[in-house]
């Protein structure tokens, strides 16, 4: 298994290469919650159960919903943030309701901007995904292969695609970058043979900036930079430019309270651990990984990965840092490992992903590791 560390990445980069862990951060930052009102927002129904059932798989691809509903939402995105609901026979679109804003214009055309850029997904794709027009899409690779989905939408289309063998066996490696995009290719392709075609539509609001490359601030002529594109109000300060310390806190990034953590079938047994981590801390010395209440580890980095054992457990982290003589300590964790396949199975692993290849999918049972990407 090959296993990267991207480093810093900008938020057009992480969604364009689908990495993992800042699409369940970013999950964890705006809440279950939210998360699924919004959801039900852009007409997916299928999803009836707590948004706790889910957990945080919820942003990769726990929830079981139709290739239709999958459509509907991103339909949302190609109309810049309205929610029309889909129609099967011209003859209904006399009954439909009046259209409904899920998301601003800015926010929607920005998304759109970001998934029909070929750099931004340079890092995991290269330049196998080409349209030949301006194209938003995005991919989707279940767990074993057993199915594979891509969707794209450009200036008037959008169209969904689903691969996969009806008894819900596995296909031969096939992922979403590799069937459905290519059919979705040759389908753009079709569509817009002989017509006059224009590019995506991008909102007045969104404000463009020079950035430098390394920190994603506002450049100077010391860095290399590019444009960014930013709602109102993001716009980030310029680099160099002085800002009071925030206090440090000390605190388990993973696991999370309540996290179920399931057992991947694809890596061995031996091979396979938690990768627990605590927030960044400046003049970091030592880690001490207290789990069940016994040592487990002592790190000098702020991460361990923790081998699975199934059953309950608890963790601490004991920190110690170069400028000072005590210890601090993060708030326990409890957490629960199954390492049986007895839990629900996920249809589709979506088009988020984390800072490397390979990895664990997060299921109602599951965790994400440092490191894994889905396609």
């Amino acid at each position: 298994m090959i296993r990267l560390d991207r480093g810093l990445l900008r938020l057009r980069e992480a969604l364009g290469n689908s990495l993992n862990i800042p699409a369940v951060k970013t999950l964890k930052f705006v809440g279950e919650d939210a998360f699924m009102e919004r959801l039900h927002g852009l007409g997916v129904s299928s999803l009836t159960r707590n948004p706790q059932f889910y957990g945080d798989g919820l942003a990769l691809g726990n929830g079981e919903i139709s290739l239709y509903e999958m459509a509907q939402a991103y339909t949302v995105l190609a109309r810049g943030g309205r929610f029309e609901p889909l129609t099967l026979l011209a003859s209904d679109e006399a009954n439909r309701r009046p259209d409904v804003s899920v998301f601003s214009p800015a926010v929607a055309t920005l998304i759109g901007d970001i998934l029909a850029d070929p750099d931004a997904r340079m890092l995991e794709f290269g330049r196998g995904l080409q349209f030949p027009v301006q194209t938003a899409i995005k991919t989707g690779t279940s767990t074993d292969y057993r199915d594979a989905w891509a969707i794209a939408f450009d200036y008037q289309h959008t169209v969904a695609v689903w691969m996969g063998n009806l008894d819900g066996s596995a296909m031969n490696g096939v992922t979403g970058a590799v069937g459905p995009a290519m059919v979705l290719r040759s389908v753009f392709s079709e569509l817009n043979r002989g017509r006059d075609t224009r590019p995506l539509a991008l909102s007045r609001d969104l404000i463009l900036a020079r950035i430098c490359r390394r920190d994603g601030l506002l450049a100077d002529d010391a860095c290399e930079s590019t444009n960014e594109w930013f709602l109102p109000g993001t716009v980030p300060p310029r680099t160099g430019a002085s800002a009071e310390p925030a206090p440090t806190q000390y605190r388990m990034l993973q696991p999370t309270a309540g996290l179920r953590v399931a057992h991947d079938p694809r890596i061995p047994g031996e091979f396979e651990a938690l990768p627990m981590q605590i927030a960044p801390v400046q003049g970091l010395h030592r880690v001490d990984w207290y789990v069940d209440g016994r040592l487990a580890s002592s790190t000098a980095r702020p991460s361990y990965p923790w081998p699975l054992q199934h059953g309950t457990h608890s963790v601490h982290a004991r920190v110690w840092v170069q400028a000072s003589s005590d210890a601090h300590d993060a708030d326990e964790i409890r957490f629960y490992v199954n390492l049986r396949q007895d839990g629900p199975a996920p249809a589709n692993k979506n088009a988020a992903g984390s800072n490397a290849r390979g990895g664990h999918e997060l299921k109602p049972a599951a965790i994400v590791p440092a490191e894994g990407v889905t396609r």
